[in-house]
């Protein structure tokens, strides 16, 4: 199962994807789909927004932070919650192998900003 995390504040961006769907393994679309959404929210805020941006990723983990920083800020926020869409929809579509909501504690901020920088 993969479970994805997410939160936002008036500054920050916070998206967490962890763990493998098994949808297919081997040729699982689940975990496709997933992983091209979330490496395209990180070029997007990047290369597009040119916001200050950081992800880190392994086997079956990516995350990705973004400040809401300057005149960009509505950018960041249109494609952040963009994302967020289409992952909505992977996680209605795929239940079974996609678990998908906020983060409950806003105290990972904090701690967050200090793992990612």
């Amino acid at each position: 199962m993969t479970e994805i995390r997410w939160a936002e504040t008036a500054d920050i961006c916070y998206i967490r994807a962890e763990g493998h769907a098994g949808y297919n393994p081997g040729n699982d679309i689940v975990c496709a789909a997933i992983s091209a959404l979330m490496q395209t929210l990180y070029a997007g805020l990047d290369s597009v927004c040119h916001a200050m941006v950081a992800e880190r990723h392994s086997d079956g983990k990516m995350l990705v932070v973004a400040y809401k920083e300057g005149d960009r800020k509505r950018e960041i926020e249109t494609l952040f919650r963009g994302i967020l869409c289409g992952l909505e929809l992977i996680a209605e579509e795929y239940a079974d192998c996609v678990e998908m909501g906020p983060l409950e504690d806003e105290k990972w901020v904090g701690e967050r900003k200090k793992e990612i920088y």
